[in-house]
């Protein structure tokens, strides 16, 4: 489920980090994206708690749906040890947001 919604809103609902809303508005904003330095490191998602819970773990408990992700290595817990919500600093104040690590798909290649 939170592949899926990675997959078809990753590029279109979130924001580049450091992202000006005047440049380019956003409709349904769920958060900011930011890429690793390497091709190999996964796009980091700065959910914003509403698109994680209403959409992305929509139909389950939303803590055991975060425990699941982090557990699969797809959330990054606080480095408090505790919940779920992290801090990005954006725009000059800081915002809760849950840590979604993805790598994207590759593209298939044709075998020869």
């Amino acid at each position: 489920q939170t592949e899926a919604f990675l997959n078809a809103y990753g590029l279109s609902r979130f924001a580049p980090l450091g992202y000006d809303p005047r440049d380019l508005p956003i409709r349904d904003l769920a958060g900011y994206r930011k890429k690793g330095n390497h091709d190999g490191d996964p796009i980091i998602f700065y959910t914003f708690p509403a698109a994680f819970e209403q959409e992305i773990a929509k139909g389950f408990n939303t803590k055991q749906f975060a425990e699941v992700l982090k557990n699969a290595g797809m959330l990054t817990p606080p480095t408090s040890g505790r919940g779920y919500q992290g801090r990005v600093r954006e725009d000059g104040r800081q915002i809760r947001v849950y840590v979604l690590n993805f790598m994207a798909e590759e593209s298939s290649q044709p075998e020869e």
